[in-house]
C-alpha cells in the first residue's frame, strides 16, 4: 500500500507534534490543515503566539488583536482563519464553520468597525508548508499524529491545546508525554 493511501491528508486535519521534536517550530506544536492541493499541503499552528499584536505589525488604527506563528515559512508575511465567511467574501473552507483567507479589504473594514473580534478571526505570521511526499514521509516516521476532522479544535489560541489533544495521539506518543521540552538538555 503506497503511502498516500495511508496518510491522505485532508483540510481540517490537526496535525499533532511528536513530543521528541526538537525543531523549535514545530516543538510540541498543533497544525490545522488549511489546505492540500496534488502536490503541498498547508497549515497554521495554533498553539505558537507571537509578542506581535495586529497594532504593531499594522499600524494604530488596528485592534490588539494576538498574532500567532503559523510556520516557518514566509514570516514576512500575515494570513488569517475565521468564522466569519458569510461576511468575508472568497473565503476557503476547512471544516466546519472555519475559513481561511478571503477579500483582505473588506476584513479590514469588518476588524476596524469592531463587526469582527478576536473570537471570530485568528492572525499568524508565516505557515508550515510541506510538498505531499514529505508530510506523509514525516507521518510514516511519526513526527506528526494525525487527528482526523477534529470538530473541537476552535481558532483562537490556547497555550494548552497540544496538552488536551495528546488523549487523541498514538501510543508510541504518549509514552514521552512527560519528556521535557528539551530533552536534549538532560
Amino acid at each position: 500500500m503506497s503511502l498516500s493511501s495511508i496518510y491522505e491528508i485532508k483540510r481540517g486535519d490537526i496535525l499533532l507534534a511528536h513530543p521528541l521534536i526538537s525543531d523549535d517550530d514545530f516543538n510540541k506544536t498543533v497544525i490545522i490543515i488549511a489546505d492540500n492541493q496534488d502536490e503541498s499541503v498547508t497549515g497554521f499552528a495554533l498553539n505558537k503566539l507571537s509578542p506581535f499584536t495586529l497594532k504593531d505589525a499594522l499600524g494604530d488604527d488596528w485592534p490588539e488583536f494576538p498574532i500567532l506563528i503559523g510556520g516557518p515559512v514566509e514570516r514576512d508575511a500575515l494570513f488569517f482563519i475565521h468564522t466569519c465567511a458569510n461576511l468575508i467574501p472568497n473565503s476557503e473552507h476547512i471544516i466546519n464553520d472555519i475559513y481561511w483567507c478571503g477579500d483582505f479589504e473588506i476584513m479590514k473594514n469588518l476588524v476596524l468597525t469592531k463587526q469582527i473580534d478576536s473570537t471570530e478571526i485568528t492572525f499568524f505570521i508565516g505557515y508550515s508548508g510541506w510538498s505531499l511526499s514529505q508530510i506523509q514521509e514525516e507521518i510514516h516516521e511519526e513526527s506528526w499524529a494525525v487527528i482526523k476532522e477534529s470538530a473541537s479544535v476552535g481558532i483562537g489560541f490556547d497555550s494548552d491545546l497540544y496538552n488536551s489533544l495528546k488523549a487523541y495521539s498514538p501510543e508510541s506518543f504518549r509514552i514521552w508525554d512527560n519528556s521535557p521540552d528539551k530533552i536534549e538538555l538532560n
